[in-house]
């Protein structure tokens, strides 16, 4: 199976770890292909994706951030973002990868980047949907999903 791992939103404390628990893991005891997708959302839309084995998380957890990278991209709010994030989903099914979550950034105080639009779930629902009849396995899609949400759910 192969299953594409995005930090997106900004930097948080422990995305290092969870990008090494999620690889270990889906190398050692399933057997996975992990693909990283640099930059969050711009790296979807841009296409910068990229194999991540247990070479390239060697040594990450004292690094700080995310070796990913992330971005304060919506690409709700960029021309042609939704047709791009479309796109983009099609090539994920065609890369082989099975499992998506979709999230959206929540600005956590008043000295983060603003939202200038809250997508509902019935807009996340949407997505999930078209996702669904792409073919991937299993979505979690909605303003509060992130990463690893509801992960025991897919793997299980």
């Amino acid at each position: 199976m192969r299953v594409g791992i995005l930090t997106g939103g900004g930097d948080c404390p422990g995305l290092n770890a969870v990008i090494r628990a999620i690889v270990r893991k889906g190398v050692d005891q399933y057997g996975d292909e992990l693909i990283g997708i640099r930059n969050g959302w711009a790296g979807l839309i841009e296409d910068k994706m990229g194999s991540l084995g247990k070479d390239q998380i060697s040594g990450i957890l004292p690094k700080g951030g995310t070796i990913l990278g992330t971005s304060r991209t919506n690409p709700f709010k960029i021309e042609g973002g939704l047709e791009k994030i479309l796109k983009t989903m099609k090539d994920l099914r065609n890369a082989d990868v099975d499992f998506l979550t979709i999230g959206q950034y929540l600005q956590p105080s008043r000295n983060h980047t603003e939202i200038k639009k809250y997508y509902t779930p019935m807009e996340f629902e949407e997505l999930k949907k078209i996702a669904l009849k792409m073919g991937f396995e299993h979505v979690e899609s909605g303003p509060l999903v992130r990463s690893s949400y509801h992960a025991e759910k897919a793997i299980c």
